[in-house]
This record gives structure tokens, sequence and C-alpha cells, in this order.
């Protein structure tokens, strides 16, 4: 919760978000546990949190799916939707076809052989 600190939030307020982001992520199970007993897909969870906590008006990611699972990574990108309806700017950047076919996304920019593709 350390993040929150500028924002003016009490430590109660700063407890809350962070669990809240937890259980959006499946990871309020590890929230005592040192980063080196965790899994890589759970750290990836943790670093989606971080990111998130502070309530940013435009996130990047990049590979932000890289370590989930199929069912993590569609909770993901249902996150992102929320995020996306709640009017923040979302850039992804991705191989996952979960992430690239995902129904809500507005543009997508290919790169193929040196060339942009829009569609």
């Amino acid at each position: 919760t350390l993040p929150l600190l500028p924002l003016g939030m009490s430590p109660r307020q700063r407890k809350q978000r962070a669990r809240v982001l937890m259980e959006q992520l499946a990871i309020q199970h590890r929230e005592k546990f040192p980063a080196g007993q965790i899994s890589g897909g759970e750290l990836q969870r943790v670093a989606i949190a971080r990111a998130l906590i502070n309530d940013p008006p435009i996130i990047l990611a990049d590979e932000p799916t890289a370590h989930l699972d199929s069912r993590l990574s569609r909770e993901f990108m249902t996150i992102m939707d929320n995020l996306k309806a709640a009017g923040k700017t979302i850039v992804l950047a991705s191989h996952d076809p979960l992430v690239t076919d995902h129904p809500g996304l507005d543009q997508i920019l290919d790169i193929r052989d040196g060339s942009l593709h829009v569609s």
C-alpha cells in the first residue's frame, strides 16, 4: 500500500483498496508471502495489482498475461473491460490470442514482417 501514501488515503482505505485488487486477481491467499515463495503467475498478478492500485488514467501493459493460465487471462481481460468502461485508456502489447482476440478491443495494431496493420 506504499504507493497510496501520497494520495492521502487512511491506512484502512489503503488496505481495503489492496484487498479488493488481491481478490480480483486471486492472490489474497498470498498476501503475507515473500516474493520468493510465490509462483511466476502470482508474481505477474502482484505486478498487475501494483500497477492498478493508484487508479491510473492510462494503463500500459506489455505481455500482461504471459505467466497466467487461460482462466486468469480471461479474468484479467474482464478487469480491463471494467477499467475501459470506467473511462481508462488501455494499451496492451501481447502475443496471447486470449488478449488479441478479445471482443472488447477498440483497435488492434499488428506488426507483421516490418509493416504496421490496423484492424
